[in-house]
């Protein structure tokens, strides 16, 4: 299965962009009369500067907003000149466009026009970086909600003849995707475990008949065909398989990706080997869980240890929900030690959950962790080993309200080639999530499974050739292999798999370590009561917005850590929906989902945690008519800063608390406030709880907090002082299914905060 791709061979640079103007001058190739498309490129040339110095080349769209390059002059042979290739951005707004190049006190311009894409293209949303882990890509010109396939190919040998170039391809992947009403789609492709080669991707139509062997002819195909190149910088050399380091056992998050297309008959699996973590024997009773963090629909390994030798052992525990279960493990082994499984229920409910275990002489251990809310969809079948005539429980979470899920059950041989047997469908309810026996299993062979679920939304599992909602590997009457436990158990989890209660968080661009919190505590000398003014200031507006047009802004543009960065849409229909991608400075896609109420109002927050990547974060915002691009930043906390996310949370589930510009490796308290009531004007609180947290090496800390049912539209406060009290050194307010749109702003952001 491979592509060939025909390349008909042309200068670099047309002869007509080159052209000496025997003075300073921006020249470009024959333009389109129709005007420029997205996706096209088109190659400009400042000539007449001396070779070496810069040009500043400047870009403005219709709407007034400009980019800049500066490049340097090149001697092109005759001439001088600054090159510099505009790519026509996949959400360019049609109209009159201009570019300039400067040099000194010497200027010339060029206008262009761009119109609406007229035909399907792919293009790069961004440039490709060195040592790549995703590549983004968008695709456009198609009809709204269309079908399209894309197919990503390696190229390999090429060879010239008659001026023209032939290069062969292997096919890598090849996936089905859907467009939205604009006829676009983003799409993050997963290439951290590619090598350095140049790669083409393709966009096919969805009734090709010849979707993977395929011949790409250039230039006629290339808005059809976007070529790649990838570069690392530090290449590893080949070594024997048994001089080679063990891989990581934690797989990368799953990527976003176009809905795919319906379930295959073969999956190809590459997962690495794996082991779960070590449980080993203590000289006291101890319970350890991995990893330490997780939500429900999600499962954690377990390992008792330092209890009598052969003998079995009693659970007792404590649910979110309060309620207590008690259940037996089978005995210990010679050393005292016995490892389990805890499969999370939706109906065990979320927050802290705490297990007790003991043996028949009454040594004892425990620990507790929190289960969060599912805020991604879940597979899950327990237990992982079923035995026929046992059966098993099949849990969706975190599904689409009341959708149908296509199923498909793999069974995997020696090779890794998933083969599907059989197909079914699952209806999820209201909540978007499922529960029933996994009936399936009794008509099922021993031997090692995979279940697939496709739905909306789907990701790119790493290892895994189809996109998928969620996956879960189980075995029938037979072993299942350590490494498709250890998938499902750190695929996307936090804290590499650190035990609960012994973690710590990675603080993401200065490799510190975060402290966990101490257990709340109420002795304290903070105050027991607080008040605030009360803040009844209407939902803010952008700053530039005309009545009755859409218009989407951003502040501020500079955001320190435990602040936030608050994204405004206006104007919009009632009922509109506004897809936003925020991609970090490594280039992980946080995607976010709003609707506008019946006013047209919508808004979002990002928020930047104390453990999260410095540096520019991209904001792409696409719904209504308007698409929005903008970038923001985020920096060191330079004063004392505490940020909950979410701000208006759903009642019942969780917010974390941030901390940060503090002191390194230091204690400090913070104290949550419930409201009361309002009295003269102040919102009256009173105290509810202290939290001990010890900062890390960067100064910041944080902690995941409980919120109830009862919770809805009470406000709190959280307040952050030193560790004996005294005076506030910043303060933050929630409220649980309420909107508070920019109220309470406090020392909201830090920075200007200015929209555009």
């Amino acid at each position: 299965l491979e592509v060939i791709v025909r390349t008909s061979l042309r200068p670099a640079i047309d002869p007509a962009c080159l052209e000496e103007q025997g003075k300073f001058a921006l020249n470009s190739a024959p333009l389109p009369e129709s005007g420029l498309e997205p996706g096209m490129v088109h190659v400009f040339c400042a000539v007449g500067a001396p070779a070496g110095e810069t040009v500043t080349f400047t870009l403005k769209d219709p709407d007034g907003q400009t980019q800049s390059y500066q490049v340097p002059s090149v001697e092109q042979g005759p001439t001088t000149a600054a090159v510099q290739a505009i790519t026509i951005s996949p959400d360019a707004n049609p109209g009159k466009w201009k570019l300039s190049a400067t040099w000194g006190d010497k200027k010339a311009s060029r206008s262009f026009k761009v119109k609406k894409a007229t035909h399907p293209f792919v293009t790069l949303l961004e440039p490709v970086a060195d040592n790549p882990d995703v590549v983004n890509v968008a695709i456009g010109g198609l009809a709204p909600k269309a079908q399209a396939r894309i197919a990503i190919y390696r190229l390999q040998s090429s060879q010239t003849e008659n001026n023209i170039t032939e290069a062969h391809g292997s096919l890598l992947l090849e996936k089905a995707l859907s467009v939205d009403e604009m006829g676009r789609a983003d799409l993050a492709v997963d290439v951290s475990n590619q090598p350095s080669a140049p790669y083409l991707l393709t966009l096919l139509p969805a009734d090709a008949t010849s979707p993977i062997d395929a011949t790409i002819t250039l230039p006629e195909q290339e808005r059809t065909a976007l070529a790649i190149n990838i570069h690392r910088q530090e290449a590893v050399a080949e070594t024997p398989d048994q001089e080679r380091p063990a891989e990581s056992s934690a797989p990368p998050a799953p990527q976003p990706v176009a809905t795919g297309g319906g379930l295959p008959d073969v999956i190809t699996l590459s997962l690495p080997e794996a082991s779960l973590p070590p449980c080993t024997a203590t000289s006291t009773p101890a319970v350890q869980l991995w990893p330490a963090a997780g939500e429900t629909g999600q499962w954690w390994y377990g390992c008792a240890s330092g209890f009598d030798a052969n003998k079995p052992l009693q659970v007792n525990a404590t649910l979110g929900n309060g309620e207590v279960t008690t259940f037996d493990l089978t005995a210990t082994d010679d050393a005292g030690v016995k490892p389990f499984r805890w499969y999370s229920l939706p109906a065990e409910g979320t927050g802290e959950f705490t297990i007790a275990i003991s043996d028949l002489n009454g040594h004892k251990a425990e620990n507790s962790w929190t289960i969060a809310p599912a805020t991604q969809p879940h597979l899950l079948v327990y237990p992982h080993v079923v035995m026929a005539d046992v059966g098993a429980k099949l849990i969706l979470t975190h599904f689409p309200q009341r959708a149908t899920v296509q199923m498909g059950v793999y069974s995997i041989d020696t090779t890794e080639a998933a083969t599907l047997v059989k197909k079914f469908t699952l209806k999820t309810g209201k909540r978007g999530a499922a529960e029933e026996d996994f009936a399936a299993i009794q008509e099922l062979q021993p031997g090692t499974y995979m279940l697939a679920a496709q739905s909306e939304p789907a990701f790119r599992f790493a290892g895994v050739d189809t996109p998928a909602t969620a996956i879960e590997f189980f075995s029938v009457g037979a072993p299942l292999a350590e490494k498709y436990e250890s998938y499902t158990l750190l695929v996307g989890r936090t804290a590499k798999g650190q035990p609960a209660n012994e973690a710590q968080n990675e603080d993401a661009s200065d490799n510190e370590k975060e402290a966990t919190p101490a257990a709340p505590v109420i002795e304290s000398n903070v105050a027991a009561t607080m008040q605030i003014p009360v803040d009844n200031s209407d939902r803010p507006s952008c700053p530039d917005a005309q009545p009755g047009l859409m218009s989407i802004c951003l502040a501020p543009t500079t955001a320190q850590r435990a602040t936030y960065v608050y994204m405004i849409m206006q104007n919009a229909a009632p009922g509109a929906k506004f897809n936003i991608s925020v991609t970090s400075p490594r280039g992980k896609v946080t995607p976010l989902l709003v609707q506008a109420d019946d006013a047209g109002f919508a808004d979002a927050h990002w928020y930047a945690l104390n453990d999260d990547r410095l540096g520019t974060y991209k904001v792409r915002i696409r719904g209504g008519d308007a698409p929005f691009k903008k970038s923001f930043t985020v920096v060191k906390a330079t004063s004392p800063h505490i940020v909950v996310q979410p701000r208006s949370p759903q009642p019942g589930t969780p917010v974390i608390i941030s901390i940060s510009g503090l002191k390194p490796k230091t204690r400090y308290e913070v104290a949550r406030y419930r409201s009361t009531g309002e009295a003269d004007g102040q919102v009256q609180f009173q105290l509810i709880d202290v939290t001990k947290m010890t900062t890390g090496k960067g100064g910041g800390a944080k902690a995941t907090f409980a919120t109830t049912a009862a919770d809805a539209d009470t406000l709190f406060l959280a307040v952050l002082y030193e560790d004996d009290g005294g005076q506030p050194l910043a303060k933050e307010v929630y409220a649980p299914g309420q909107a508070l749109y920019l109220r309470y702003p406090f020392a909201w952001g830090q920075a200007e905060q200015e929209g555009n």
